[in-house]
């Protein structure tokens, strides 16, 4: 589903779907996490992508919250950035 920080009511709907599927592989994936390394990598291009410039550090194309997406070997970049 995607995302639209513009339409509050619809947004909270979105960010429980796409927590509930990314949560779902999670969970299939062992719980899994990257590396640290992996983790600082992630962040870095998270912090200079446009579409992470809100005050509560969520991606505007997707609603996660980058500093948990980052960390889960199951999460990916909606714009494959990583």
């Amino acid at each position: 589903m995607k995302y639209n920080p513009r339409d509050p009511v619809k947004s909270i709907f979105v960010k429980a779907y796409n927590f509930a599927i990314a949560l779902f592989f999670h969970v299939i994936d062992g719980c899994k996490k990257v590396t640290k390394d992996k983790e600082i990598k992630r962040l870095a291009k998270c912090v200079q992508c446009n579409h992470s410039e809100n005050k509560w550090f969520e991606c505007d194309l997707c609603g996660c919250a980058i500093n948990e997406k980052i960390k889960w070997r199951s999460e990916k970049c909606p714009i494959e950035k990583w």
